[in-house]
């Protein structure tokens, strides 16, 4: 399993797994696993093709977010997922 993107984000692992589940919904994606203590969210974007977002706390309110794929050619995918993702605390940082 490959890493295909990487992103650092200044907030807690906690808020960017809630960012995550918000992104991974708003796509319509499937979730597959959690597990919020080891900050990995398993998903499904189409059948027989499911990736990992794994969220590590870097420094208080540091996080690193870190999309594993299985598929080599999900890259562009991963892409967008966090794309999405920084658009979303985009319009939060908004309200």
């Amino acid at each position: 399993m490959a890493i295909h993107e990487e992103r650092a984000y200044p907030y807690s692992r906690e808020m960017m797994l809630n960012v995550i589940y918000d992104t991974l919904e708003r796509l319509n994606i499937f979730l597959i696993s959690v597990n919020s203590e080891r900050g990995m969210v398993g998903f499904e974007t189409q059948p027989n093709s499911e990736g990992i977002l794994r969220v590590e706390s870097v420094y208080p309110n540091m996080t690193s977010a870190v999309c594993l794929q299985i598929e080599d050619s999900e890259t562009e995918f991963a892409n967008a997922l966090f794309d999405e993702i920084d658009s979303i605390i985009a319009i939060s940082k908004m309200s």
